[in-house]
């Protein structure tokens, strides 16, 4: 009876040791993720930037641009006056003098990729507004012509 109570006990006693080392296993993992760093914190702050990004809205970009050449736009539309006056050329009223500006399209719409939004917003763009030359006669010529086609 003393041998089957000592292998009971031997196989008692691997049963510990096995059940020690799964709960040293198990410590070592517990310990492993208490040691890493918590970055739950800049997830949420780069999820909010990502919300922002996503409320700037690009619609309002020619308005932005056109407000850029406002005094070309006044200062075109001034000469166009005076020599129209100056050329005895009938003007009634506040005329219209349609001034094209040229620029680059800002994308737009619910799925825009974040990488071009970032290289509109951060990138150079061309935009720009035609001059008028300031030979009067030719534009009294231009202005002529314009008036007889309308």
């Amino acid at each position: 009876m003393a041998v089957i109570r000592g292998r009971k006990t031997d196989e008692r006693l691997k049963s510990l040791r096995s059940l020690q080392q799964m709960v040293c296993v198990a410590a070592a993992a517990v310990l492993a993720f208490a040691m890493t760093p918590d970055r739950s914190k800049e997830y949420r702050s780069a999820l909010e930037e990502l919300e922002a990004l996503r409320k700037i809205s690009l619609n309002k970009y020619p308005e932005y641009v056109k407000g850029v050449f406002a005094e070309q736009e006044r200062a075109n539309y001034q000469l166009l006056l005076r020599v129209a006056r100056e050329s005895n050329l009938p003007v009634h009223g506040t005329p219209t003098f349609i001034q094209p500006i040229v620029m680059e399209v800002a994308p737009q719409g619910a799925y825009v990729r974040l990488r071009g939004f970032e290289e509109f917003v951060l990138g150079n763009h061309l935009a720009g507004i035609y001059l008028i030359d300031h030979d009067e006669r030719l534009l009294t010529e231009q202005l002529k012509a314009s008036l007889e086609k309308g």
